[in-house]
């Protein structure tokens, strides 16, 4: 979250970014639940954290760069709730 601040002063930057990552995650939780039950485990535990890993790196990049927008972080960490959704599912 010191990124997103790095990024934008503004206090609504991280609210942003943070709901872009919390409502994808609580919408495909149930998602991520019938898929985890249907496909082996380790697969998706795979694929979830492959994505989850390369979505980090692509925002470490764009933040080490210096190009990192608000709205490239906000739909990167949707991804990323997307794919955390998958994880958390027991």
């Amino acid at each position: 979250m010191f990124a997103v601040l790095d990024v934008s002063d503004e206090a609504t930057a991280v609210g942003i970014v943070l709901a872009a990552r919390s409502i994808p995650n609580v919408v495909f939780l149930l998602i991520g639940g019938v898929i985890a039950d249907r496909l082996p485990r380790r697969l998706v535990l795979v694929v979830a954290n492959t994505v989850s890993g390369l979505t980090q790196a692509l925002a470490a990049g764009l933040i080490l760069s210096g190009h990192a927008r608000i709205w490239q972080l906000a739909a990167i960490e949707a991804v990323n709730g997307i794919a955390a959704a998958f994880v958390t599912v027991r």
